[in-house]
């Protein structure tokens, strides 16, 4: 949408207060604002856009209302683009200095990397940056990555250097390697640890969005599915030394919960020892087996503090928990019941739900709780 700046000199007209006019203006996208040109109305003007502007603290490219503008960043000649550099440069001169949460996929990252060498007078392009929420994959960029730019880490360097947290999402799918692979994340790992300090959170959200689920992958399976299993991506962080502070596991095409009649359309997570290295796990997706540890007790897990069912089943429970007992300072198990729940319990006069594959959303089902979590509380709320 384009704004005009009419001057009124109809004899008579009241002016508006300072206030009024600064909230009139304040409606207008930030980066709208910046590419207006309304510093030029008047210098009041101009310290007023000014002051608007020095309020803003996120900026999310993806889904706020500034995407049209940063999805021009994913075309291959960007770079020759001069009226697009132009307006980016207005935008990181006045938006970008009071930034400190950043909503962005990895293909806009890469042309922020390539703006921040052409700024001048400026260290960083993003000084105040203290969250960057990254996402991966299909429905989130559109280009594939540049694994030889991403290299370039002096690049990266002039991105930011304070942040307190990196949150990265990746959805995985069968046919999208161009989009997302196990090698494109691991550079994409290493460009990110290059501008970031050692005492950043760091959480990995993974979304699953194969026919094939992620259930157990044989080693050779795993070989040729690297690219969508979300093992691969978790054992990245620890050859990395990265430790996650939370992990959530969504399976995007996930069946009804009130649906396990269908048996063969229900999809399960196979649950490797891995997923226990952070101190938040939160599964989005219905648990099948669990990985037969030989040396059951021999590892410890102590990181893991909580874990959170979110409307998942757990069909093996005593062996999911029997998973959880080498988490020494696991603190609570807690389970989010399916939408209308208590309702649909209450409505049904057969006894539907007394079937085992729902006792995992009743505390009767986790009857073996304390035997193996003498440490832990168990939690289920609606």
């Amino acid at each position: 949408m384009k704004y005009v700046i009419l001057r009124e000199i109809t004899t008579g007209c009241v002016n508006l207060p300072d206030e009024v006019i600064e909230c009139i203006i304040s409606k207008v996208p930030p980066v709208e604002l910046c590419l207006s040109g309304w510093e030029s109305v008047s210098k009041g003007f101009a310290i007023m856009i000014d002051s608007i502007l020095s309020k803003q603290r996120s900026l999310d490219t993806l889904f706020g209302e500034e995407h049209r503008f940063f999805s021009r960043l994913t075309t291959a000649d960007f770079a020759s683009d001069g009226k697009l550099l132009f307006q980016l440069k207005l935008v990181a001169k006045k938006l970008f200095p009071h930034i400190d949460t950043l909503t962005t996929s990895s293909s806009i990252l890469y042309a922020f990397f390539h703006l921040a060498s052409i700024i001048e007078g400026r260290l960083l392009l993003y000084p105040n940056l203290r969250c960057l929420n990254l996402f991966l994959g299909p429905g989130f960029d559109v280009a594939p990555h540049r694994c030889t730019i991403f290299c370039l880490y002096q690049l990266a360097r002039s991105f930011a250097s304070n942040n307190r947290a990196v949150n990265i999402t990746a959805r995985v799918m069968e046919g999208s390697d161009h989009l997302l692979n196990v090698v494109s994340f691991r550079e994409m790992l290493k460009v990110v640890l290059s501008f970031t300090p050692n005492t950043v959170s760091w959480s990995l959200c993974l979304k699953d969005a194969t026919e094939r689920s992620q259930g157990w992958f044989c080693p050779t399976e795993l070989t040729h599915a690297r690219n969508i299993a979300f093992i691969t991506y978790v054992r990245l962080f620890a050859e990395y030394d990265i430790h996650l502070k939370e992990l959530l596991l969504v399976d995007e095409l996930k069946v009804s919960p009130y649906m396990m009649i269908m048996k063969h359309r229900h999809r399960f997570l196979f649950m490797y020892d891995e997923f226990k290295n952070c101190e938040k796990l939160c599964l989005q997706y219905d648990v099948g087996n669990v990985f037969p540890s030989i040396s059951r007790g021999a590892d410890v897990y102590s990181d893991l503090k909580s874990v959170e069912i979110v409307a998942s089943h757990v069909l093996y429970k005593n062996e999911f928990l029997l998973y959880l007992s080498d988490a020494l300072n696991l603190e609570s198990v807690q389970i989010d019941l399916p939408p209308h729940w208590i309702e649909r319990v209450k409505r049904c006069a057969y006894g539907c739900f007394r079937n085992a594959d729902f006792g995992c959303f009743t505390e009767s089902g986790w009857a073996a709780f304390s035997k193996f979590l003498p440490q832990a509380r168990l939690i289920v709320r609606a």
